[in-house]
C-alpha cells in the first residue's frame, strides 16, 4: 500500500496594534482595522474583509491591513486574493516576515515549491525565531525529497516552540521515511498529546505501528482518526486493509492449531 505523507503547514496569527510602522496610519484606517480584528475574532470573515478593505481605502499604504486581509482571504479559500494582499504588504513593508511565510504557503499550494522555500527562507532571515516558517520550509523541503534538510528545519522549529503538535507530526513523518519507526511513533504520540484532535497524527502513527507489525495498535489509531474525521478516506482504506490482514492472520492461526490437534 502506498505510504501517505501527512504534513501540516502553519499559518501566522493576525497583526494587532500597534504594529510595525503603522503608527502613521490615519485614525479612520486604524478604526476600521480594529473592527476587522474584532470581526475576525468572532469568526465573521466576510465582515472582517469588509473592514480591512475600508481601512485600505482610508489609507492605501496600510501594510498591516493588507496582511490581515490576506490572512482572512486565505482562510476563506480566496488564494488569489490572499496572494495579492501578501505581496502588497511586502511591497509596503518589507519587514513583514509573516507575509513572506504566508505567501510561501500559497506558492506551495500552487506547486511552486522552490519559490515557496525562497519566501520561507526570507521570513526566517527577517525573524530567526519564526518557528512556523521553519516548519513550513521543512514541509516544502520534504516535498523536494530533501529529508535531511526537512528534519533540520523541524528540529529548529521545535527548539523555538516545543508546543507545536503539527511540527512533531511532520518530524515523525520524516523519521518514518528514514526508517526510524520508533522515533516516528514517539513524535506522533507527542503530537497527539499536544492536540488530541489531530487526526493525521493518529493515521501516521497507525502506519508506523503497522510497519512494525502491530496490527492491533494500527487498527486502534486508524479508527480514532476516522472518529475525529469521518471523511478521512486514507484512514478508512487502511483500517479496512489492516482489519482484513488481522482476520486472515487469526484464521491462519486457527487453521494451524486445528491441523496440529489432528496430529
Amino acid at each position: 500500500m502506498r505510504r501517505s505523507l501527512w504534513l501540516t503547514v502553519i499559518a501566522f496569527c493576525f497583526v494587532g496594534l500597534p504594529a510595525y510602522s503603522q503608527v502613521s496610519a490615519s485614525a479612520a484606517a486604524i478604526s476600521y482595522f480594529e473592527l476587522g480584528n474584532s470581526f475576525y475574532a468572532q469568526n465573521d470573515l466576510k465582515q472582517a474583509i469588509t473592514k480591512y478593505s475600508a481601512a485600505i481605502d482610508a489609507d492605501p499604504n496600510y501594510s498591516d491591513a493588507y496582511y490581515n486581509r490576506g490572512n482572512v482571504r486565505y482562510l476563506s479559500g480566496d488564494l488569489d486574493g490572499a496572494y495579492e494582499d501578501f505581496s502588497q504588504a511586502i511591497q509596503l513593508s518589507p519587514i513583514l516576515g509573516g507575509a513572506y511565510s504566508n505567501r510561501g504557503l500559497i506558492l506551495r499550494l500552487r506547486g511552486k515549491i522552490e519559490q515557496s522555500i525562497d519566501d520561507f527562507t526570507h521570513a526566517i532571515k527577517l525573524d530567526p525565531n519564526l518557528a512556523e516558517a521553519y516548519n513550513n520550509r521543512g514541509v516544502a523541503l520534504r516535498e523536494l525529497g530533501d529529508l535531511k534538510a526537512a528534519l533540520d528545519d523541524f528540529n529548529r522549529a521545535l527548539a523555538l516552540n516545543n508546543k507545536l503538535a503539527e511540527v512533531y507530526a511532520n518530524r515523525g513523518t520524516v523519521l518514518f521515511l528514514q526508517g526510524n519507526l520508533n522515533g516516528a511513533i514517539k513524535d506522533h504520540t507527542k503530537a497527539i498529546h499536544l492536540n488530541p484532535l489531530l487526526s493525521s497524527a493518529y493515521c501516521s502513527r497507525g502506519i508506523a505501528r503497522e510497519a512494525k507489525g502491530d496490527l492491533d495498535g494500527a487498527i486502534i489509531d486508524y479508527t480514532k482518526a476516522i472518529d475525529i474525521d469521518p471523511a478521512f478516506a486514507d484512514a478508512q482504506t487502511r483500517l479496512a486493509a489492516a482489519s482484513k490482514s488481522k482476520a486472515g492472520r487469526v484464521q491462519a492461526i486457527d487453521t494451524a492449531r486445528h491441523a496440529a490437534s489432528q496430529n
